[in-house]
């Protein structure tokens, strides 16, 4: 019988609970320890499952990499798990982020790099379904032939309260922190934009003076070439959080959501064709393949790497947002 890795988990607040209940719940792990900046509910946690609990991020990873730990989950925010990233890299440690894994590209380059000269992975969340079987791209061309053009909306619970306000800490607003799964897959299925424009703005009426310097709106054009286009919408402190995609093709349109893939042509008007969508929980999904790529010594799917244009991106549409002009994507990617 195959050992268990041994893992810890860094953040037990809003994601942190999924990633807590999904390694809890896989036969591949041994959850060993956990910590978190609250530290009551570390305790709490601690009591109740038997899992030793540290006060302090850096010694639970110096202490455990003398011990055998196999890998790091971290469910923590970009500017706090900068740091805890690197010492992973440093101690030879596996590490799973969700994401985004970081503020802003320079970050992220360094943070790949660090790993670059370990001989373990970094692997950022993506917990749209995606395996050997079944992936949204496949799908799509069966569905619609080449995607010519997206549409992407996105609406996040989330408002300006705390570091999301403030941008040093933040790196940005809902583009980054309620919208970047989505632009993630759209570039994922469509490659590499070769520009972006977005306007960002803040909620509000004209002279109000608010106390936050991050976006609550932002749309977002992107350029793949001149006849391949995506859009996407996103804006915060919505009741609810919901997303959807609706992607175009010379042979119909599917719209995609966190449930359902959707498609619409003359063959099929609006019928959900069998996906994993509703049948899988992202994050159990995500956490499970680690495991197994981890267990087998294979490169896993989703490295912070593989991450880098999608962070590029984003980079050039804040750079867009400040210029008011289309900026090139590729300039980000190719920087030293």
């Amino acid at each position: 019988m195959m050992r268990k890795l041994r893992v810890a988990l860094l953040g037990l607040a809003d994601d942190g609970q999924h990633y807590l209940s999904a390694i809890g719940q896989d036969d591949l792990f041994e959850l060993v320890a956990i910590s978190d900046r609250n530290v009551n509910l570390s305790r709490e946690i601690s009591e109740n499952t038997g899992i030793r609990s540290y006060e302090d991020n850096r010694s639970l990873i110096v202490e455990l990499s003398h011990d055998g730990l196999d890998a790091l989950f971290i469910a923590l925010e970009p500017h706090e798990s900068y740091e805890f990233v690197q010492l992973s890299a440093q101690s030879n440690i596996a590490v799973f982020h969700k994401a985004p894994f970081s503020r802003n590209i320079s970050d992220a380059r360094s943070l790949v790099d660090r790993f670059r000269t370990s001989s373990q992975p970094l692997v950022i969340a993506r917990t749209l379904p995606s395996d050997l079987s079944w992936s949204v791209a496949t799908a799509l061309s069966e569905e619609v032939g080449q995607v010519q053009f997206a549409m992407a909306e996105v609406a996040s619970v989330n408002n300006a309260d705390g570091w999301r306000g403030d941008h040093v800490r933040a790196g940005g607003g809902v583009l980054l922190h309620g919208a970047y799964p989505q632009l993630d897959l759209l570039v994922s299925v469509m490659g590499v934009p070769e520009e972006a424009f977005a306007q960002c703005a803040k909620f509000g009426q004209a002279g109000d003076v608010l106390n936050y310097d991050t976006e609550d709106m932002a749309t977002l054009s992107l350029r793949f070439s001149s006849h391949r286009l995506a859009t996407l919408s996103a804006y915060r402190n919505a009741p609810i959080s919901h997303s959807r995609i609706r992607w175009v093709g010379p042979d119909g349109v599917v719209e995609t959501t966190a449930e359902s893939f959707t498609v619409e042509s003359s063959e099929h008007m609006a019928e959900d064709v069998a996906s994993p969508f509703a049948k899988d929980d992202g994050i159990s999904k995500a956490v499970h393949e680690f495991g197994v790529a981890l267990s087998s010594g294979m490169k896993p799917a989703s490295t912070g790497e593989d991450h880098l244009a999608s962070m590029a991106v984003l980079e050039a549409a804040y750079l867009s947002s400040r210029t008011g002009a289309p900026e090139s994507v590729s300039r980000f990617l190719s920087a030293d």
